[in-house]
């Protein structure tokens, strides 16, 4: 039979890369350098098993306004989406992460801001056509001239 050596009481000895490998080189199995090693959630997520605070009810309203107010009707629901989605996030910001849904806020309230200037902008359109218009026809009722096949003339109108 074979001898054991007596153990360390110390401990194990620290981890030691495997012989062989490279500053920078990340042996098969092994994370690149600066990711988390195998088994931790990548940076920014929570530990599995870890409970996602519940969405606010608010947030989930703002956004479906915003998508609402930017494709079905603009001038009616982009303005409730900013107020609800600017509401949520206060609250969220209050509750100092027993809510979620900051995100979803953040997207109703943008989404609420571009519905509002394509109205904004549609509106000026419209003005510009009817100036545009009008202006036309006031220089056409300036320079109006008929021709009469009876004498052969202009004559303004």
């Amino acid at each position: 039979m074979s001898e054991q050596p007596p153990a360390d009481p110390s401990g194990p000895p620290p981890w030691q890369p495997p012989p062989g490998d490279q500053p920078g080189y990340a042996a098969p199995g092994y994370p690149p350098p600066g990711y988390p090693p195998p088994g931790y959630p990548p940076p920014g997520y929570p530990p599995p098993g870890y409970p996602t605070p519940p969405t606010s009810g608010k947030a989930t309203t703002a956004l479906v306004l915003g998508i609402c107010g930017l494709v079905i009707c603009p001038l009616i629901l982009s303005v409730p989406a900013i107020i609800v989605g600017q509401s949520a996030k206060k609250e969220i910001d209050a509750s100092h992460g027993q809510l979620g849904g900051r995100s979803q806020a953040q997207a109703g309230f943008i989404l609420g801001i571009i519905g509002t200037l394509l109205v904004v902008l549609a509106a000026l359109f419209v003005a510009g056509v009817f100036a545009f218009g009008s202006a036309i026809e006031d220089a056409y009722e300036d320079t109006c001239t008929t021709f009469s096949e009876s004498t052969g003339e202009f004559t303004d109108c």
